[in-house]
C-alpha cells in the first residue's frame, strides 16, 4: 500500500512540476516577445531592417496579447514600408487604426492612420489615402511634438494632390511639411 501511495505522490508531484515549468516558460516567452517589440520600436527609424529581423525572431506572433499583436503588426508594416517592400496586402492596418483610435492612444493612432494611408496610396486609392493621411494629421495635432510625422503626412498629401492636378493645395501641403 505504501509503494502505491509513494508512486502516486511521485506522479502527482511530477505533474505539478511540469505544469509549473510550463507556466514559467510561457510567461518568459511573453516577456521576451514584449521586449522584442519594444526594441524594434526603438530602432525602427534608424534601422528598419534590424527592426524587421527582431520582429521576425518572434516565433509565434498569434500568441501575443491583442495590444502586442497590433503593435507587432504596425511595426511590421512600418518596417516593410521603410524597406520599400509591398504593403498593399497589409489591410490589417485598418483594424489597428480603429483599435488605437478607440483606445485614445493618439501617437499610435496617428502612426496607424498614416500607414493606412500608405497602404491605400500604394494601392492607388488616392482619395481614401488622403482621408487617412488627414486622420493621421488630426491625431498628430493632439500631440503637437512629432514634427517629423506631421511633415511626412503633409508631404504625402501634397504628392497625391499634385498628381490630381490640385497644384495650389499641393503647394500648401509642401509648405506645411
Amino acid at each position: 500500500m505504501t509503494i502505491k501511495y509513494s508512486y502516486s505522490c511521485v506522479i502527482f508531484s511530477s505533474i505539478i512540476y511540469v505544469i509549473f515549468i510550463l507556466l514559467v516558460s510561457c510567461e518568459n516567452v511573453a516577456f521576451q516577445s514584449n521586449q522584442y517589440i519594444h526594441n524594434a520600436e526603438n530602432i525602427i527609424e534608424q534601422s528598419p531592417e534590424a527592426a524587421m529581423q527582431i520582429l521576425d525572431s518572434i516565433i509565434d506572433p498569434t500568441s501575443l496579447s491583442k495590444d502586442e499583436l497590433y503593435r507587432y503588426n504596425l511595426l511590421k508594416i512600418q518596417s516593410k514600408d521603410k524597406l520599400y517592400k509591398d504593403i498593399t496586402q497589409d489591410t490589417v492596418i485598418f483594424e489597428i487604426c480603429d483599435y488605437y483610435i478607440n483606445q485614445k492612444e493618439y501617437l499610435t493612432a496617428a502612426k496607424s492612420c498614416y500607414y493606412a494611408g500608405r497602404v491605400l496610396h500604394e494601392k492607388k486609392e488616392n482619395d481614401r489615402a488622403i482621408h487617412f493621411y488627414k486622420e493621421a494629421e488630426r491625431y498628430a495635432d493632439y500631440l503637437g511634438s512629432d514634427l517629423n510625422l506631421k511633415g511626412v503626412i503633409q508631404t504625402n498629401i501634397g504628392y497625391l494632390l499634385y498628381h490630381q492636378f490640385e497644384f495650389k493645395e499641393a503647394l500648401t501641403c509642401f509648405k506645411k511639411a
